[in-house]
């Protein structure tokens, strides 16, 4: 199978074509339980609370706290087959217990609350050695040794972390919702390897099924394969524990191993290990070939070329493929926060609005919420890239005060209301959804593509991570007095989530954009203080609202942002104004239309 596709690039932009691996039909019994042995019965109380489990050196390791040793920490240590307990350790009483485990070729890890401990698996003492890790209560655990990282997963959210050993979050795996992973577990040798599997529960019906998914350490992304755990029990209450991968050399077979955990108190049928062959000894079914491999050109503005492409597909699996610009880097920051225009938002209002608070970009359209403290209504105002009023469009929610916050996803726009956030057609301002917004008021929300997840701030410093059904995927505190959260999928390095906030100094307030890391919302480079339009010397502007595009002007990625001028809050006065600034984010993007044509799709237009 042959398919050809033509390319136009335009600007001055390496260009580099990536063809996703797939392979050939999994195995039948892939995923099938090999055995399952009880492990909680092995244990001198019997311990009903084993949480992590790992394989290391031909053992397999697991803790536990005992309920009925007054909630002791345990750590045992079992034969390779788990069916005979060799060691038990001690460590006392603490706030609470230890979770899924790693081991790194020298020592073993376990989840800790706030940090990962790191034991020695001669003594089974603890080394002293511990590091922060991303969850207050840390649950999956699992180390990557071609890179010397560890992957974390844990209460409070469904993103997998990769960390190093200082604790510091390297990237994030956005997690399904619903429910956070359990245990985790690295894989090195399966074919297209290296692997990370996720152990967790998911809710079907009133039932919890347990299930394993596995995800692409060289994407980050889950494959698609998977397989649903075997039930110990047929209970509704059985969950999913800890997870490792053993390896018998000898065999060469592959083997993924995760503890179920049955909650109760019966004297069987406790914690068991469960055994499941993940063999895979095929070659990878999609042989590829592309010619050109990489493409790289000098273009002067507004020219374009066309590239043939030739991919072939060789193997007898189907053909996926995917490319994507690489591009210099243009974090220059030589023009960062770089003031390309501005105009004044309230004298172009129809009622001469003062109450400015939020902003967005969609179709080529600047939108701005106004509070209209002077006129009757709440009115949403659609302005011209060029500051130009196009229309005004009055509405009513429950607080008579309108949205707090504006936003869009490319399709509709979204207004936040008290309890709720309407989901609204931007061609007849029609709301024709809603979204049960998480606990609180946001000064701003913004929205992020990759994984069509919104994410709002306030002036507290939280930031909430959350999805379409107001579920909460990640929680933050920050220090940061935020009034506005903006999107940045363009910069080098990103994407990035910016903070417009306001900085308080012995000058007054002043508009500040910081850029943060959404892995951890702390500040993740360069900056910028935002103009000053006030004429009063001690009130200095106050920011209301942000938004980032690609589409206020070719070839620039900007940051519009709302400037309260000269007054404390918008009704404490009749004399202030809102204005709307533009600044440069000295990024370049890549054109937006670039797209790959296969031949059928080639054929069919020329017929």
């Amino acid at each position: 199978m042959k398919k050809i596709f033509y390319l136009s690039i335009i600007l001055i932009f390496p260009f580099s074509l990536f063809i996703s691996k797939t392979y050939a039909q999994l195995p039948e019994n892939f995923g099938a339980l090999i055995y399952s042995v009880d492990l909680g019965s092995q244990t001198p109380t019997p311990d009903r609370t084993l949480m992590g489990i790992q394989y290391a050196n031909g053992h397999i390791w697991a803790t536990g706290y005992d309920p009925d040793d007054y909630w002791q920490h345990k750590l045992y240590k079992f034969n390779a087959d788990a069916t005979a307990l060799l060691e038990t350790y001690s460590y006392g009483i603490e706030a609470a217990g230890w979770n899924d485990m790693a081991w790194d070729g020298e020592f073993l890890y376990v989840a800790d609350m706030q940090v990962i401990r790191e034991i020695d698996p001669i003594t089974g003492e603890k080394t002293g050695v511990t590091f922060p890790a991303p969850f207050y209560y840390n649950r999956g655990l699992a180390y990557n040794p071609l890179n010397d990282h560890f992957y974390v997963s844990g209460e409070g959210g469904f993103n997998i972390y990769e960390i190093d050993r200082t604790g510091e979050v390297i990237g994030a795996i956005p997690g399904t919702s619903g429910n956070y992973y359990v245990g985790l577990a690295v894989d090195t040798l399966s074919p297209g390897a290296p692997f990370l599997w996720a152990y967790t529960n998911e809710e079907q019906g009133y039932n919890l099924v347990l299930k394993a998914k596995q995800i692409s350490l060289t994407t980050n992304l889950f494959t698609g394969v998977e397989f649903e755990g075997a039930s110990i029990s047929n209970i509704i209450n059985e969950t999913a524990g800890g997870a490792t991968i053993s390896y018998d050399y000898a065999s060469d077979s592959v083997t993924f191993v995760a503890i179920n955990i049955r909650n109760g108190n019966a004297n069987d049928q406790m914690e068991y290990a469960m055994f499941y062959d993940i063999t895979r000894n095929e070659i990878p079914g999609a042989q590829i070939s592309v010619d050109p491999v990489s493409i790289q050109n000098v273009l002067p503005p507004g020219d374009s070329v066309d590239i043939l492409v030739n991919v072939a597909n060789n193997g007898d699996a189907p053909l996926f493929w995917s490319a994507y610009l690489e591009t210099p880097d243009q974090d220059t920051t030589n023009n960062l926060g770089e003031m390309l225009f501005s105009f004044n938002g309230t004298e172009q209002t129809n009622n001469n609005d003062r109450g400015l608070n939020t902003i967005t970009f969609l179709n080529g359209i600047i939108w701005v919420n106004g509070r209209n403290f002077g006129g009757p209504q709440p009115t949403i105002y659609k302005f011209s890239p060029d500051g130009e009023l196009i229309s005004s469009h009055p509405y009513n929610t429950i607080s008579n005060l309108g949205f707090r916050t504006l936003s869009n996803d490319g399709e509709f726009l979204y207004g936040e209301d008290t309890y709720s956030i309407h989901q609204i057609d931007p061609e007849t301002f029609v709301t024709v959804g809603y979204i049960i917004k998480p606990s609180g008021s946001f000064s701003g929300v913004t929205y992020d593509p990759q994984t069509d997840h919104f994410w709002g701030g306030n002036g507290n410093g939280l930031i909430y991570e959350f999805d379409r059904d107001g579920e909460v995927v990640n929680e933050f505190i920050t220090p940061f007095d935020i009034q506005g959260l903006a999107w940045d999928t363009w910069s080098p390095n990103g994407p990035f989530l910016w903070a417009w906030i306001e900085t308080n100094s012995l000058n007054g307030s002043k508009c500040e954009a910081i850029r943060l890391n959404p892995n951890t919302c702390t500040i993740a480079g360069e900056g910028f203080i935002g103009n000053n339009f006030s004429n009063d010397t001690f009130f200095q502007d106050l920011p209301k609202g942000a938004v980032i595009t690609n589409q206020w002007q070719e070839n620039k990625v900007t940051l519009l942002g709302i400037h309260s001028a000269g007054f404390i809050t918008p009704s404490d006065t009749t004399e202030g104004v809102d204005f709307i600034a533009v600044y440069d984010l000295d990024v370049v993007p890549p054109p937006g239309w670039i797209s790959l044509m296969s031949l059928m799709e080639q054929l069919n237009l020329i017929a």
